[in-house]
């Protein structure tokens, strides 16, 4: 993480998205083509990005000598859910430029997001990948994530939770709402 800049709390109007669209493609590209499982964000023009993430996304850039190399989206949302009612962060967009992974980019613009949530008053962070991407999922749970609902979007994803004051939901119970809804989605025609 030697030179790496974290820079946050920009709005849409300050982002420089050209740049993050390079590093999404990147990343995105390479994730595609080794689980060879479609990505709707890798086939979005940077308009298209901008649009779909609307003037209330907060974004966090990882800099390295000038070059974008990491990108992360934020956006505050109300959950009604089994797992939580009330403010949650949702985190999106998280990618790193295929020479920069295994630097910690991910994980420090990710607690860069956790403290900013917090610091606007959610307690709780969410946040979804492809079942088949086993590196996002290893991030996800080092940094404390659990596993909350299976659903389908671009193919059959995973969505994740950290709640910043420690997980409300008995274990069993968590493990077992999960359980059920992969059943569910997985019978579905």
């Amino acid at each position: 993480m030697e030179n790496t800049e974290i820079i946050y709390g920009l709005k849409p109007a300050d982002v420089p998205f050209a740049a993050l669209d390079e590093v999404i493609k990147e990343a995105y590209g390479q994730e595609e083509k080794e689980t060879g499982v479609y990505s709707r964000r890798l086939h979005m023009s940077a308009d298209d990005l901008e649009a779909e993430l609307g003037p209330e996304a907060v974004f966090f850039t990882a800099m390295r000598d000038g070059e974008v190399v990491g990108t992360l989206t934020l956006r505050f949302q109300t959950l009604t859910c089994w797992y939580h009612q009330g403010p949650a962060a949702r985190l999106s967009l998280i990618a790193v430029r295929p020479a920069c992974q295994g630097q910690h980019i991910a994980s420090t613009l990710m607690r860069a997001a956790h403290q900013y949530a917090s610091d606007h008053g959610c307690q709780v962070m969410i946040l979804g990948t492809q079942m088949n991407n086993k590196r996002a999922q290893r991030v996800y749970e080092h940094l404390g994530y659990l596993k909350v609902r299976p659903y389908r979007f671009d193919g059959l994803n995973v969505e994740y939770a950290l709640w910043t004051n420690g997980c409300p939901i008995g274990a069993f119970k968590r493990k077992t709402q999960y359980a059920l809804r992969r059943v569910r989605l997985w019978t579905k025609k």
